[in-house]
């Protein structure tokens, strides 16, 4: 498999693990959908800690790096050529020969990340157009592997041609569409509707319900399957040439004593065989290409929003619902976790709702955005549709340049400690027991000033099976430690970082 090679490549390849945790500070709600505001990066890596393989499937937007966005890089990544974009607008072709670099360097981070997030059964949708489609199928082949590629979606964003274009008028974005794991990967198909039913009769009113005749013969043609076949009124039939029919004589004979052979209604026509709609699967198999006519163009997509915010254009370029909902549709389940870190103006979380509403599902909803606007369209636009969800922003860092942060708050600090263990929020404090971060599972979890000693050992009063005590130093003896089964963590040598 090729692999792509870019500027800073050999940075960003694992430049996610040097990311550190931070907290997602809750500002408002009760809700588990959740919608945060900050950088995807850092609220991808935070989200890591209680939400690694549980994500069933993601939809995102990136910049399309189309020169016109005004998306700057910001990675802090520990490279001098890329410490020189941190903070430029990325330009166009002309203005920018790293312009590429750049989009790469950022998106490489954020995928290996969401590939983390995902489940093993889970699908990603990522849109694009032609300014990185190629670009990005290769790192999305490295990170997600070629085997798990499921399709290049085409989607017909626009209806009519822009005449002032000199050479063609684009009408379609990209969707590519890949499988944390192809073996595990479920597709639930379109749900069929009355068009697509509206193809099923039964003119012989067979008991079994409505059917549609279906080509009895296939290619190319093998020997053991080329037979004549006699029809009611004794017309004799033989398959096409270079055909053969789909089934043995054997099982044609026992098709046709089930009535699963169709001669047209005066018995003269070819043989086709009934596909009852009952045996067929609830949904259709997608195909690639998406017409606006089925989910929906950028026009209406501006149209539905402007509706939404009473008539005021808040947003540029949003897409459809109905194109996100049709993602969901295929590869999502009614208690799903669904996340777009590239919320822009909530559209994935309109179609959770709308998705919802329509099969009594209970999925629930994670959006990043980086932009101010996150509270005033992005949450605003969740409130309209009558939607509930918690608002989160960044937390400080807990690490920084691989030390621990030296201005972090000791209540930030023991909550830290706590969740670094048990993967749970810290309980109160205890005025009486100030040690105590909580007991989880039998353990009691201690934080100590300064030394382990017996005098500081003596502010521990809750009994529990075993403690977890961290402190800078201990003069406790390991017999004595084993005795109380006590488990002594050095700061900030034992700290675990997640």
């Amino acid at each position: 498999m090729p692999n792509l090679n870019f500027v800073g490549k050999s940075k960003v390849v694992n430049y996610h693990r040097d990311v550190s945790f931070r907290f997602l500070e809750h500002q408002y709600g009760s809700s588990e959908n959740m919608i945060i505001h900050g950088d995807n990066l850092l609220a991808l890596r935070s989200l890591l800690a209680t939400h690694r393989g549980k994500i069933k499937c993601i939809y995102i937007d990136p910049p399309y790096n189309t020169g016109n966005e005004n998306w700057i890089y910001n990675d802090n990544v520990n490279d001098p050529e890329i410490k020189t974009w941190i903070g430029k607008v990325v330009g166009d072709e002309e203005t920018d020969l790293n312009r590429h670099d750049k989009w790469l360097c950022m998106m490489y981070p954020r995928l290996r990340l969401l590939h983390e997030l995902l489940s093993d059964d889970g699908v990603i949708f990522i849109s694009i157009d032609d300014n990185e489609v190629a670009n990005l199928k290769l790192i999305c082949q490295e990170i997600f592997g070629s085997r798990n590629f499921l399709a290049q979606i085409i989607w017909e964003r626009a209806y009519a041609p822009v005449n002032l274009k000199k050479h063609f008028s684009t009408s379609h974005d990209y969707i590519l569409c890949y499988a944390k794991k192809i073996s595990e990967a479920v597709c639930h198909g379109i749900p069929r509707t009355e068009k697509t039913d509206s193809m099923y009769g039964n003119p012989d009113n067979d008991p079994r319900g409505l059917w549609r005749s279906d080509n009895l013969s296939v290619g190319p043609a093998v020997e053991r399957n080329i037979y004549e076949i006699t029809g009611p009124t004794g017309k004799k039939f033989l398959p096409p040439s270079g055909r053969c029919w789909r089934v043995s004589r054997e099982k044609y004979d026992e098709l046709l004593a089930d009535n699963r052979i169709w001669f047209g209604s005066d018995g003269n026509n070819v043989p086709s065989f009934k596909r009852f709609l009952s045996d067929v699967k609830q949904g259709v198999t997608p195909m690639t290409i998406w017409k606006y006519t089925e989910v929906g163009h950028s026009q209406d997509a501006t149209k539905q929003l402007k509706e939404i915010f009473d008539g005021k254009s808040v947003f540029q370029y949003p897409k459809s619902v109905e194109l996100i909902k049709r993602c969901l549709q295929l590869y999502s389940d009614p208690d799903s976790i669904i996340l777009d870190a590239f919320a822009g103006s909530g559209t994935t979380a309109q179609s959770v709702i709308e998705l919802n509403r329509e099969d009594s599902g209970n999925r629930k909803f994670i959006l990043i955005e980086l932009m101010d606007y996150c509270e005033s369209i992005t949450a605003e636009r969740v409130r309209r549709v009558g939607g509930d969800f918690s608002f989160y922003e960044l937390g400080d860092p807990i690490f920084v340049d691989g030390e621990l942060n030296p201005d972090l708050s000791k209540d930030l600090f023991r909550r830290y400690l706590y969740f670094s263990e048990t993967k749970k929020e810290i309980p109160p404090m205890n005025p009486d027991e100030p040690t105590l971060l909580g007991i989880n599972d039998g353990i009691a979890y201690h934080l100590i000033d300064g030394d382990l000693n017996f005098n500081s050992l003596a502010q521990i009063k809750t009994r529990s099976n075993s403690y977890v005590i961290y402190a800078e130093s201990c003069t406790i003896s390991q017999e004595t430690r084993d005795q109380f089964k006590i488990y002594f963590k050095k700061i900030p040598r034992d700290i675990r970082r997640i």
